[in-house]
């Protein structure tokens, strides 16, 4: 989770850097285009502002939190609206406190914005290519308005199932709206434009933050195929808090969800018992059960009874219980 959050805001002090780079090259640009030289150090003061607008729009957004080799089109559209904000309030901003903005360009701004979004998506773009060979991956949609699912499982293979389900965006019934990470890598930012949340947090915080995300009640959908015990109990726990079902991932059936059943708590596969050999014990015997009312005693007994005992014998402390 540390490392999580160092990185991103490595990411927001980088872009805002950038953005104040290209905001001095754009004044310094359109000066030169006109023959003028620079006037009161106007490059100098755009630049700064435009940084500390960035770095204001960049926190209200959270645009620094999105992993940029998980990056898609929803980062993209993210991207687009706080640099389009911040170009727009760098001139409101010189107006009100630099001597109304009179050797600020009024062209600037356009410039300015359209620079600094292309740099922003090929920087986004290169990492995706170098690191996952796919860069084409940023300008894929998600889901649209479908049933809303929670994806739970490792950082890979959350974004290997987002990609492969964006490129068939029309063909899948879901609509994702919330990552619970299990290897604790990214909680707290977002891959491709979904928010991460750590599956370690308390079981009540990720409750909370599902129901947030969420306008109705969404399936929680877990990709790893082995967890631990420790981890299942939790997301059974947590299935429990929402009021819905825990699933898991099959794509060789129709929906491609299959129920979370009692072999995945245990760890281990059921075992199936040879009941025509217990039968053969059990039937036309008189069977006696001690501690019959109690929670194993009790179910013990309805077993035992579908095998067809002579007589069934049944001791128990409670009279209440037995009864």
């Amino acid at each position: 989770m540390k490392i999580a959050l160092v990185s991103a805001w490595r990411i927001l002090l980088y872009d805002c850097l950038l953005g104040m780079a290209c905001m001095y090259g754009a004044v310094h640009l359109r000066y030169q285009l006109a023959g003028k030289s620079i006037v009161a150090n106007i490059d100098l003061k755009a630049s700064f502002v435009f940084f500390g607008t960035c770095f204001v729009c960049w926190l209200l957004f959270s645009v620094h939190k999105g992993v940029w080799r998980f990056s898609a089109l929803n980062d993209v559209w993210r991207l687009l609206r706080v640099v389009v904000l911040s170009s727009c309030l760098t001139p409101l901003v010189l107006f009100l406190f630099f001597e109304r903005a009179d050797n600020f360009p009024r062209s600037v701004p356009f410039i300015v914005g359209v620079l600094f979004f292309v740099v922003l998506v090929l920087s986004r773009a290169l990492v995706m290519f170098w690191r996952n060979g796919d860069v084409w991956a940023i300008v894929r949609p998600h889901a649209g308005t479908r049933q809303q699912i929670v994806l739970i499982g490792s950082d890979q293979l959350l974004h290997d199932y987002m990609r492969n389900q964006s490129q068939n965006a029309r063909l899948t019934p879901y609509a994702i709206r919330a990552l619970i990470e299990i290897n604790q890598r990214y909680g707290g930012r977002y891959i491709r434009g979904v928010q991460v949340i750590d599956g370690q947090d308390d079981s009540d915080k990720i409750a909370c933050l599902i129901e947030s995300v969420c306008t109705s009640k969404p399936h929680l959908v877990l990709l790893d195929k082995q967890v631990s015990r420790q981890t299942a109990a939790a997301l059974v726990d947590l299935a429990a808090r929402l009021g819905t079902r825990l699933h898991r991932l099959d794509l060789n059936i129709s929906d491609g969800l299959l129920p979370f059943e009692v072999a995945d708590l245990i760890g281990r596969p059921l075992r199936d018992l040879d009941m025509s050999a217990v039968k053969a014990m059990i039937a036309d015997k008189t069977v006696l059960v001690t501690g019959a009312g109690g929670t194993i005693g009790s179910e013990l007994c309805r077993q035992l009874f579908d095998l067809s005992p002579a007589r069934l014998c049944m001791i128990d402390n409670g009279e209440g219980n037995l009864y």
